[in-house]
């Protein structure tokens, strides 16, 4: 034991300039330690800023997207009624913007969404497409069904005519 003391110095201003130096050194280890520290998480928090902004960012440019594609399957759905052409492009068009935007989703919490609204916007429009066939189908029979009340009408005036000229029928 007396030689791990032998080492130290004797004299007590000298100790103590010792345990001054060691507790200097300790400090500006503590310093170091704490400004890279800092950095570190000066560099992580800045990572984790600029992802979640650009998500952020992101998700905003989504929901205008998809706002604005809504926005024209209402305007397409208050339209369609006889515009098969009408349909039919902007049909294609709307579930074209709506695959595009579920291709560039990055959040699979979103992707799932998307594909589920493309999907339900699909039969829809299918289902437009029968109500503009079954329309047409309706103009079709209208127009037959008007010709033929006005061959029926011509018919019976026809008749009339004869009846009344062969003295069967008295005009009124």
């Amino acid at each position: 034991m007396e030689k791990l003391f032998s080492i130290l110095p004797k004299k007590i201003t000298t100790k103590f300039m010792l345990i001054s130096i060691l507790i200097s050194f300790v400090f500006v280890m503590l310093t170091i330690v704490t400004w890279v520290s800092f950095q570190n998480i000066e560099g992580l928090l800045t990572k984790i800023v600029v992802k979640e902004f650009t998500q952020v960012l992101d998700n905003a440019k989504s929901g205008r997207e998809l706002g604005r594609i809504v926005s024209d399957a209402t305007l397409l759905e208050n339209t369609f009624f006889g515009k098969d052409n009408l349909l039919k492009t902007e049909g294609a068009r709307l579930l074209k913007e709506i695959s595009i935007l579920e291709a560039k989703a990055a959040d699979p919490q979103l992707k799932e969404p998307l594909r589920g609204y493309r999907h339900k916007l699909q039969q829809v429009i299918d289902q437009y497409a029968v109500i503009n066939g079954l329309y047409l189908e309706i103009q079709s029979i209208q127009q037959h069904l008007a010709i033929s009340l006005a061959s029926l009408e011509e018919l019976v005036t026809d008749k009339m005519i004869t009846q009344v000229l062969q003295g069967k029928i008295h005009p009124l």
